[in-house]
């Protein structure tokens, strides 16, 4: 796969019995090192007029069990998803710290020379409260406008 790379988040939530779908799509670097694939991006706050207020650089680390996604910037937080797994750390934002606790039901990971698809199903837990049941699903492919260059 190329340097350049576009990802592709859609995340899905139930709240209540209703579903809330957002999807995002952001340039990144992607790197592949000796155990997993590394993909860096950048997401870009807006405040509450809907400017640039600040970033959030991520880190996903991609391994064959395992997805680990790392926020630095105003949301602080790493976050891991294995099947089977129940994974407890801190999601820092600028309203405060959380307790968080993601239990994964579903990861299935697929890998191409062209591309990387993730699918993960889990339940978010913050503060010890039950906030989702989630499906995100992640799609890594060369961005062809910059491949060239």
């Amino acid at each position: 796969m190329t340097k350049n790379v576009l990802i592709t988040i859609c995340g899905t939530q139930a709240i209540d019995h209703e579903n809330q779908t957002i999807e995002a799509i952001h340039p990144g670097i992607y790197r592949s090192m000796s155990d997993m694939d590394v993909v860096l991006y950048e997401e870009i706050m807006p405040d509450d007029d809907g400017n640039a207020a600040g970033a959030i650089k991520n880190i996903m680390k991609i391994q064959d069990s395992k997805f680990t996604l790392i926020k630095k910037g105003d949301i602080r937080a790493e976050m891991q998803y294995q099947k089977d797994y129940t994974f407890h750390g801190f999601y820092q934002t600028p309203m405060g710290v959380f307790d968080m606790t993601i239990h994964t039901t579903e990861l299935d990971i697929e890998k191409t020379e062209n591309y990387i698809k993730v699918l993960i199903q889990y339940v978010l837990e913050l503060n010890g409260m039950h906030v989702a049941d989630s499906t995100m699903k992640i799609s890594i492919v060369p961005d062809e406008q910059t491949s060239g260059r």
